[in-house]
């Protein structure tokens, strides 16, 4: 059964991935950024809070490295004030039949972006006031404000002519922010006020990286080569990183030539599908100029125009097609006294600091103007769909034996369902005990509530293994689940401790789901670790080691160990060390196992200690395996010390395989002397293969590891 046909609503490409796509297209040529990734650029200097010079009107100073005549080198005039008419337009094709499998007609959209950018160089902040003695760090950078008001962002459809405007992505791109620039013109950090979410800083950022013009500081060679001197320089973008070529002709030595030669790679060059394979993502540069002018007594730029055909392919079909066109020129200056960049009268420092002012600091569950304009789409799509429908879609396509891609689509549209309305999250635990779905349909609608991953969606999961009506496999599919939370909610962990502690009088199916909510619990501290509160993932690594010093039970001990490995937190490390030494293999194996998550010295150390000292097997077995994850130039020369004195033949073998895969100088010779010695057949053609056929690949262009 067709879920377009029942619900004529909805696209049969996921909107969530269509929209991604979008953004990441745009986020090439424009300022969006949907898909760049985690990494929040709001980044704060930490410094000792002092007063100084207010950045405003004074005497010309001049910051540029003027070390040859051309190019011309930018200048940074102190206090420079200038006003630029903007413009952006993306014309975007994108095919979703290459990402489903499925025929469907191309989408087609412009993006148009245009305003007025308000510019202003901020001076350095200084020790104190009244002098000019500059801070430490800060001297090397040259701090410009941006603001881009008035702003006007439209979007058009298929066929539509006059296109929708988005007011609250104009309202976003009227953010005043600071950039430090590079002397030489990169742009290399960005600060913004609280509160913005990563999407949006990113939007903002391309505001001023598509515009980026690099400037080398080294004279360049008096030979002129055709006419005119050429630099490369790698640069990344909200959308992937790229190695740009730039050129100037002799006869023109203030403007600047500037190609995109190719992308190196996509961010987020994935997009990984429930049950299917990652789809790779890569980009690929079919045209790019653009040129940018540099005249005297103006700071920065005074223009900067050109256009950009690119592609994003996955696999080798081409998803989509993005033409755009930029153009940066100055106007004349004719402030708006009411903007944000005008009125400042504080020097740059305390304006970082106001930014990061921890009273003003975002709201991690707030919505940011892209996400806004993607909740109203999905609003939208599902305004005359039901949960129960979405899960009688999912019953009804294994019964139908769809495939994995069918099946990643619906898992995908039920999460963005959930995300749009969260609390329908709560009537998915009862459908899913009377709907009778199979294994793999109740594993779609628990994986739906992972990725959805709010509160609600974590009472659901938490209430079906909770509830001892649901089947039991089910139950356990939903700890599992809660596992993959990126945001867990202190129920949720509690209702999990509360799960694996609960193991007196337990049947073998309470054991099994006490033992995954430990495994469980460690994923989920391992994730509150790297979020901004890792003081819970350190609560909840003490309270699983207190079970594992206060437990009598060697099952328990060692998932607690094994949790413990989960949660990757390296000051585990002394509380682990006692069960190193173990009179239970098993728990010396899992003690072992948790140090293949660090890379310091002392478990190195520890690591090496069972390799050479264990008595069994399957200790040295894990020890190897720690250090194979490591993988460090340290972690290899343990294994190749090691190699001749292990006794074990599948383990020599396991060794002979690392080995061959990490080869040195050292490494070549300890495998040949290995060869005239060994006395495993098998282990000798692994020898071979590690010396001779790895290298013969490599050196025909592949790098194969050897199975």
């Amino acid at each position: 059964m067709s879920l377009k046909s029942k619900h004529p609503n909805m696209a049969k490409f996921p909107k969530s991935f269509l929209y991604a796509g979008i953004i990441l297209l745009i986020s090439l040529l424009c300022a969006a950024a949907y898909m760049g990734g985690g990494k929040s650029e709001n980044a704060f200097n930490k410094v000792a809070a002092s007063s100084e010079q207010s950045a405003g009107p004074g005497p010309e100073k001049v910051v540029s490295d003027s070390n040859s005549s051309c190019p011309t080198q930018l200048l940074w005039q102190t206090d420079a004030r200038q006003m630029y008419d903007y413009e952006l337009e993306t014309d975007i094709l994108l095919d979703p039949s290459v990402l489903t499998g499925e025929s469907g007609a191309k989408t087609k959209i412009r993006v148009g972006v245009k305003g007025i950018l308000n510019f202003r160089i901020f001076d350095h902040p200084t020790k104190s006031s009244g002098t000019s003695e500059k801070i430490e760090g800060w001297e090397k950078s040259v701090y410009a404000g941006f603001q881009f008001s008035p702003a006007e962002v439209r979007i058009y459809g298929n066929s539509d002519t006059e296109g929708r405007r988005m007011a609250e992505l104009e309202k976003l791109y009227e953010t005043f922010f600071i950039v430090a620039f590079s002397k030489q013109g990169t742009p290399s950090m960005f600060y913004f006020p609280n509160p913005l979410d990563p999407k949006d800083k990113s939007s903002l950022s391309e505001l001023v990286k598509i515009a980026q013009l690099f400037m080398p500081s080294k004279k360049l060679s008096k030979e002129w080569v055709e006419g005119k001197h050429q630099w490369v320089k790698k640069e990344k973008r909200a959308s992937g990183k790229f190695e740009a070529e730039y050129f100037v002709h002799k006869d023109e030595c203030d403007t600047i030539v500037k190609r995109n030669l190719r992308c190196l790679s996509v961010l987020s060059n994935d997009m990984s599908s429930p049950g299917s394979e990652k789809v790779n993502l890569t980009g690929h540069v079919i045209h790019s100029e653009f040129k940018g002018r540099i005249e005297p007594d103006v700071s920065w730029l005074a223009s900067f125009s050109g256009s950009e055909q690119f592609e994003i392919r996955a696999g080798k079909n081409v998803w989509s097609v993005s033409e755009g066109t930029i153009n940066l020129r100055l106007r004349e200056f004719d402030p708006n006294p009411s903007l944000a960049i005008w009125k400042e009268d504080q020097g740059v420092k305390a304006i970082i600091q106001s930014f990061a002012d921890p009273d003003k600091k975002a709201d991690t569950k707030a919505i940011g103007a892209w996400e806004q304009e993607r909740m109203k789409g999905m609003a939208e799509q599902f305004k005359n769909v039901s949960v129960s429908e979405l899960l009688a879609d999912i019953k009804d396509a294994l019964e139908a034996g769809n495939n994995q891609s069918e099946m990643a689509r619906l898992t995908h549209t039920l999460r963005d369902f959930l995300e749009t309305y969260p609390e329908k999250a709560l009537s998915v635990p009862d459908l899913i005990k009377n709907m009778a779905l199979s294994d793999q349909g109740a594993g779609s609608v628990l994986l739906a509530l992972q990725l959805a991953g709010h509160p609600q969606a974590q009472d659901a999961l938490k209430t079906v293994f909770e509830d001892g009506e649901q089947l039991s496999d089910n139950r356990l599919r939903a700890i599992v689940a809660s596992g993959g939370i990126k945001a867990p909610e202190k129920p949720l962990i509690e209702s999990l401790f509360n799960l694996s502690e609960n193991r007196e009088d337990a049947d073998d199916e309470d054991l099994e789901r006490s033992d995954t909510g430990f495994l469980a619990l460690g994923i989920l501290s391992d994730a509150l670790s790297k979020g901004e509160n890792p003081s819970d993932a350190q609560g909840i690594n003490e309270r699983i080691l207190n079970y594992l010093e206060n437990s009598d039970d060697e099952r328990e001990r060692i998932i607690c160990l094994k949790a413990l490995d989960n949660s990757a937190a390296p000051s585990i490390i002394p509380e682990i060390e006692p069960y190193l030494v173990s009179e239970s293999v098993a728990e010396r194996s899992a003690a072992v196992g948790t140090l293949r998550n660090f890379s310091d010295d002392y478990s190195l150390e520890l690591l090496a200690e069972a390799l050479e000292n264990d008595p069994e097997t399957s200790v040295r077995d894990t020890a190897v395996e720690a250090l194979a994850e490591r993988g460090g130039i340290s972690e290899v020369e343990h294994v190749r010390k090691q190699l001749s004195e292990e006794t074990d033949e599948n383990l020599r073998r396991k060794m002979i395989r690392f080995l061959g895969e990490n080869r040195t100088p050292d490494v070549t010779e300890t495998l040949k002397s290995q060869l005239e010695k060994e006395s495993s057949r098998a282990a000798a053609k692994d020898i071979f293969r590690a010396l001779y056929e790895v290298r013969a690949q490599q050196t025909g262009g592949e790098n194969h590891a050897i199975q």
